[in-house]
């Protein structure tokens, strides 16, 4: 009788499983990128919204993304503190543009 409410207790532990819970983490971010025409050397700097974000060839198209929220946004591209890009443009959640910058 012990060997059978043992045998018993081991399947019905084994039967019974902890819940389980499984995360989508969704991301809803927008994003940009750069694609330079020149060929010199020039640094070109991205401002969002006046913000200072780096460099243009830190967001090469094909390479990296600057990440930004969905919504309206002013691009500036400066060289040399001239502005070289200037862009008013909405980015839908999930999408990402290039502006070109010759």
């Amino acid at each position: 009788m012990r060997i059978l409410s043992l045998v018993m207790l081991v399947l019905w532990l084994g039967a019974c499983q902890m819940p389980s819970e499984e995360a989508v983490i969704s991301d809803s971010s927008a994003g940009i990128s750069f694609r330079i025409l020149s060929d010199s050397k020039q640094t070109y700097e991205v401002y969002v919204d006046g913000l200072m974000m780096g460099k243009a060839r830190d967001f090469k198209e094909g390479d990296a993304i600057l990440k930004i929220l969905p919504g309206s946004h002013v691009i500036k591209i400066l060289s040399n503190g001239a502005v070289v890009l200037e862009e008013k443009l909405y980015v839908a959640a999930g999408a990402n543009k290039v502006l070109v910058v010759k």
